[in-house]
């Protein structure tokens, strides 16, 4: 199938790793220019090579996507590197875990700046170029969670949903301009960040890593995780002209897991 995205530009947050690279390397693909964008200099230097070696064009941004005060600069730079995105991924990863009834300010804060802000900020100041253009693309990266809140991820779950709130807002208020905005709520997919919550909780709870892993995939109907290149094909159909009436959805790529979405 030609997705007909032959020439676009993408941004990917997140994009020298797990879900954001899987997610790159699938526009790419399909003639997508991309621009990674993450904090690791040398992880994003490996990625953009991968992405180059299978004929993709690649580009990188190093920058704390967590850093609300820093995304004005973090644009400037990406205009430098890319030109004018049609295509963005938010992504920003993912807070610690915490209890609901345990309250701390400093964390909270944080993450309200980090996951909350900054994505919002990203998003505002790729709009109007969108609008001009008469097309757009605005891909959020959740959690199941913002249907089902997961045990222990109190952080996660409070600010991931609001995102996606936020992001069936924007949809409405876009979708006259040729832009669509939708949610992925991922379950577990084999990543680092499922890796580290799953090697915390073994460590909680004195189990092995296999056991843990072994008893969360049987609760996923498809008994596996998912792999990154699945979550890497949506983003790309999502992305292109022939989603175009595809918009303020959000979408369970979770195994069967939710049962509410």
């Amino acid at each position: 199938m030609d997705m007909k995205l032959e020439g676009l530009r993408a941004v990917i947050g997140g994009g020298s790793s797990g879900l954001g690279l899987a997610s790159a390397r699938a526009l790419a693909a399909e003639g997508v220019q991309v621009c990674l964008v993450a904090r690791d200099q040398e992880k994003l230097r490996q990625a953009v090579e991968q992405i180059r070696e299978y004929g993709g064009v690649a580009v990188s941004v190093v920058a704390d996507l967590y850093d609300v005060d820093a995304i004005q600069a973090t644009v400037a730079a990406i205009h430098a590197a890319l030109g004018t995105p049609h295509i963005l991924l938010l992504n920003n990863g993912g807070p610690p875990p915490a209890a609901a009834a345990a309250f701390d300010a400093a964390l909270w804060r944080r993450e309200v700046e980090g996951q909350l802000l900054s994505s919002i900020a990203m998003a505002n100041a790729f709009v109007p170029q969108m609008k001009a253009q008469g097309f757009g693309r605005v891909v959020l990266i959740a959690s199941t969670s913002v249907v089902e809140p997961i045990p222990g991820l109190a952080v996660s779950n409070s600010l991931r949903a609001g995102l996606a709130n936020w992001a069936k807002t924007l949809a409405n208020e876009l979708a006259a301009f040729g832009i669509t905005v939708n949610t992925l709520l991922p379950g577990s997919f084999d990543t680092a960040r499922t890796r580290d919550l799953l090697t915390r909780a073994a460590i909680e709870s004195g189990h092995t890593l296999a056991a843990l892993e072994a008893e969360e995939s049987l609760q996923i109907p498809m008994r596996r995780y998912g792999a990154p290149e699945e979550l890497g094909a949506l983003v790309a159909f999502l992305s292109s002209p022939l989603a175009g009436y595809i918009t303020g959805v959000r979408i369970a790529i979770d195994g069967g897991l939710c049962r509410t979405a």
